[in-house]
């Protein structure tokens, strides 16, 4: 795999997480005082099943985002954290970071 292609996949892999990681908003009472009315009454004053997400249960995950989801397992943290904010954030890193950039794309192109 060449370089651009990998930087092409990786891009793809970040908008795929970055869709991924904004949630839907935020709801009308918070989850700390539904449970404390549930605690003080006894009972909830509405149906708790909502206080416990399972949107990570449904949450499909292409076979090609899983590959580089497990190369990138195998990155220190300080180059997750580069990859993470280059691709996913969309922020550019600060300037020694460019540096590990090119790294960890050249060895991304040569794992992938």
């Amino acid at each position: 795999m060449t370089l651009k292609e990998a930087q092409a996949l990786l891009r793809a892999w970040g908008k795929f997480w970055r869709s991924k990681e904004y949630g839907t908003g935020y709801g009308a009472t918070s989850i700390t005082y539904q449970m404390m009315q549930t605690g003080l009454l006894g009972q909830a004053g509405k149906s708790t099943k909502h206080l416990f997400s399972h949107l990570s249960d449904s949450l499909s995950v292409p076979n090609w985002v899983q590959e580089i989801d497990f190369v990138i397992k195998y990155l220190t943290i300080e180059e997750k954290k580069v990859i993470h904010s280059f691709y996913v954030k969309n922020v550019k890193p600060p300037q020694y970071s460019d540096v590990i950039l090119q790294r960890l794309e050249i060895k991304l192109a040569a794992l992938l």
